[in-house]
């Protein structure tokens, strides 16, 4: 809005700027299951949890200080391709599990990442093989980690609006 713009510092729409706030969801542990929300019917979707994978993502950072970027770490789980209880096909569903943010030095963010991988034991842990990324990768392939490096090969635009693409046709 105009008002958010001016007065208030946040220049996107209150609907969401790239990602419209209409894509994301929340989601809930339902025991043996998670449970969604199905905007189209309005009633809640289940999805037993032996039919999700997770894997992890990390943009790494160097220094503490406030001015420098932030350290991200997310968990993230996938619905694997499989019938429901109505024998539809379910799949393409990505939930954030969990998210990790802070601007830190590499031993305490290590710390951190490392305590996640043993808590949720992801599939693999992909990771911006670039700077710090780079020795983050070959610290977790000396401990048998699952590490993918990931290249970034577009600037960060290019790459929001390729997901922005597919999250609005999902």
């Amino acid at each position: 809005s105009t008002w958010g713009s001016l007065y208030q510092q946040r220049p996107t729409i209150g609907a969401g700027g790239m990602f419209r706030r209409e894509y994301f969801r929340y989601f809930r542990d339902g025991g043996d299951f998670w449970v969604l929300p199905d905007p189209a019917t309005g009633l809640e979707r289940k999805i037993l949890k032996r039919d999700t994978w997770c894997f992890m993502s990390i943009d790494t950072a160097v220094k503490e200080k406030t001015l420098n970027d932030y350290w991200a770490a997310q968990v993230w789980l996938v619905v694997k391709s499989h019938r429901d209880e109505t024998g539809a096909l379910v799949s393409g569903d990505m939930m954030l599990l969990e998210q990790w943010r802070a601007q830190s030095e590499t031993p305490k963010a290590e710390a951190t990442i490392r305590a996640m991988v043993a808590r949720y034991k992801p599939l693999f842990i992909g990771i911006e093989d670039a700077q710090s990324g780079s020795v983050l990768i070959q610290r977790f392939r000396m401990d048998g980690l699952p590490v993918k490096g990931v290249r970034a090969d577009r600037d960060k635009v290019t790459r929001a609006t390729l997901a922005e693409v597919y999250m609005s046709n999902h």
